[in-house]
């Protein structure tokens, strides 16, 4: 069977469903998907080009942005970075990606590489993070910071729902990538907390970041949990992230209003994402124009 791209997105997002409203009298649920087209889907997009990640590679990095350089990124990135991974020597940093699924697949490989498999695993997580912008929480802002935004809102949102006794879905479902749970979980500040304390390497398959709205005695207040395994054993614990959230104190419940005020330096709306990206307009005289910027 051939798949589209939209279609294996929607077959996937349906099979998940199905599994998780499982009906021991119904051997398959239908789930309605609700899908966007890429040009009016904010929540994982941004304005290429866009300003933030321009004046960040170029401050940083600025071999990036030749046209002329030859080298992949990855190999650009890490010459920037500094200094050279001794674990490149043995391979190549472009291998990465293949070797990290392919082991995380059960699909054989070397012993060389399974020997040194964590070390690729966390310098290679370096540089992709580097890419990603997990360096800077402007940079955060603008690529994650609309997801992070709606978020936040929906649990407004879903409070004065509940208040007004309106009907309201319970909960919504996003399924992605590894490098986006890396952005959202630096957005929220607790992915340095999470390196502390295990392995040294991106989000696994599998792995699941659950935001809960809870209310006591009428107050509301939130949890914010992290599966960070992909195989989910019987003595299964959640780590409790809310006490690192910022603004949460280190306290196990985090109030509705704190925690809202958790992230405005990495949340952003469509229209502050705009204008954090766009670059600055030409300035037009009588005689002459003066281009204010002009790397891409």
């Amino acid at each position: 069977m051939v798949f589209k791209r939209m279609d294996r997105v929607l077959s996937t997002a349906s099979t998940v469903g199905a599994a998780m409203f499982r009906n021991p009298k119904q051997k398959y649920t239908s789930v309605a998907i609700q899908t966007e087209n890429d040009r009016d889907n904010f929540l994982l997009n941004f304005p290429i080009p866009c300003k933030v990640k321009t004046d960040y590679r170029n401050k940083t990095c600025p071999d990036l942005l030749r046209k002329d350089n030859k080298e992949d990124k990855y190999t650009t990135a890490l010459k920037c970075l500094g200094p050279w991974p001794s674990i490149f020597n043995k391979f190549n940093v472009t291998d990465s990606d293949m070797y990290i699924n392919m082991v995380r697949n059960g699909v054989p490989v070397s012993q060389e590489v399974r020997d040194n498999y964590a070390e690729i695993s966390k310098e290679f997580m370096k540089v992709r993070n580097y890419l990603n912008g997990l360096y800077s929480r402007e940079y955060i802002q603008v690529k994650f910071g609309v997801l992070v935004d709606k978020i936040l809102r929906d649990m407004e949102t879903a409070w004065e729902r509940y208040q007004r006794k309106i009907h309201k879905r319970k909960f919504r479902v996003y399924s992605t990538q590894d490098w986006v749970m890396s952005g959202i979980l630096s957005a929220f500040g607790v992915h340095e907390h999470i390196l502390a304390h295990g392995p040294q390497e991106e989000p696994n398959y599998n792995t699941l970041i659950l935001v809960e709205l809870w209310k006591k005695n009428g107050i509301p207040y939130v949890k914010f949990l992290y599966k960070p395994e992909e195989e989910t054993q019987l003595d299964h614990k959640l780590m409790d992230l809310t006490g690192v959230i910022p603004g949460c104190d280190g306290k196990k419940k985090c109030s509705l209003k704190r925690f809202n005020n958790c992230c405005d330096n990495t949340r952003a709306s469509k229209r502050t994402q705009k204008k954090l990206c766009a670059f600055p307009k030409p300035v037009t005289t009588n005689s002459s124009t003066m281009i204010t910027h002009n790397s891409r």
